[in-house]
């Protein structure tokens, strides 16, 4: 199955809600050990920081908006939310203390712990990680086999690379990622990694028609998720089931599509 753009801005929130799964509590509660608890100072806001995965998007909206209507605030906590880009390794951040709580995704994740970085994972916002392969439509490209031997822009670190290459044996010529649209819509031949929610959108303003193969339907299916180091979550068991919950509470709603505060924001 092909998943097609549409037409608009709203093509953001209709994948998302797709996409966005409704679990709260993944692995934080079972891990928060009460004697922890009086390590946080009662009455008093604890300071966090979370990095996310790109600069400021709907596809941070639930923590925005959770931010900007004090649902951290009411669950004691006092966080700080810094916009990251991919030139930021935000998993060795988190293992060195510099943030409290990244997004990324949990194959990445799982990955790091294989080395010994003891990372936990809090909550799985989206359900499948939002990316794929976009090309141009006319070249009707209905399946990851048609790729083979291809040239394609992509980040040669990603997990989906590994799979598509060693597991599936589809043998790409890779072009690395540069985050540029420019090619794209210029070159009808052109295909690159993109994210479903984003890119899509602004091709198109650059007139340009874009189909995406999200990378799921290949069989390698991560979560996108925010995450922890395990001594974060012994310092301050109870604020981070408090993020956990505000995390929730700002999603649902921001789902629901009460969003003006966020987009003003």
């Amino acid at each position: 199955m092909r998943i097609l753009t549409n037409d608009g801005l709203p093509l953001t929130l209709r994948l998302a809600r797709k996409i966005m799964m409704g679990l709260g509590l993944f692995l934080a509660l079972s891990s928060c050990d009460s004697d922890n608890a009086s390590k946080e100072e009662p009455n008093s806001l604890v300071k966090l920081k979370l990095m996310t995965d790109w600069y400021a998007e709907p596809e941070h909206g639930g923590f925005y908006l959770a931010l900007i209507r004090g649902y951290y605030a009411d669950a004691g906590i006092d966080l700080e939310i810094t916009p990251g880009n991919n030139f930021i390794n935000i998993y060795q951040m988190v293992a060195t203390g510099e943030i409290h709580i990244g997004l990324g995704t949990s194959d990445t994740m799982l990955k790091h712990i294989g080395t010994g970085i003891p990372l936990v994972g809090l909550y799985p916002y989206f359900q499948h990680d939002p990316q794929g392969i976009m090309f141009h439509r006319e070249q009707a490209i209905e399946s990851f086999a048609e790729l083979n031997g291809r040239d394609v822009m992509i980040s040669p670190v990603l997990g989906y690379v590994e799979y598509l290459q060693n597991t599936l044996d589809i043998q790409m010529n890779l072009i690395p990622h540069d985050g540029s649209l420019a090619r794209f819509i210029d070159d009808k031949s052109f295909i690159q990694q993109a994210f479903l929610t984003s890119e899509p959108y602004f091709v198109q303003q650059g007139g340009a028609d874009p189909a995406v193969l999200p990378f799921w339907e290949m069989g390698y299916d991560p979560y996108r998720l925010a995450f922890s180091h395990r001594k974060v979550m012994e310092q301050y068991p109870q604020a981070i089931k408090g993020f956990i919950e505000a995390s929730q509470r700002g999603w649902q709603e921001f789902m629901a599509g009460d969003t003006e505060d966020v987009y003003l924001y």
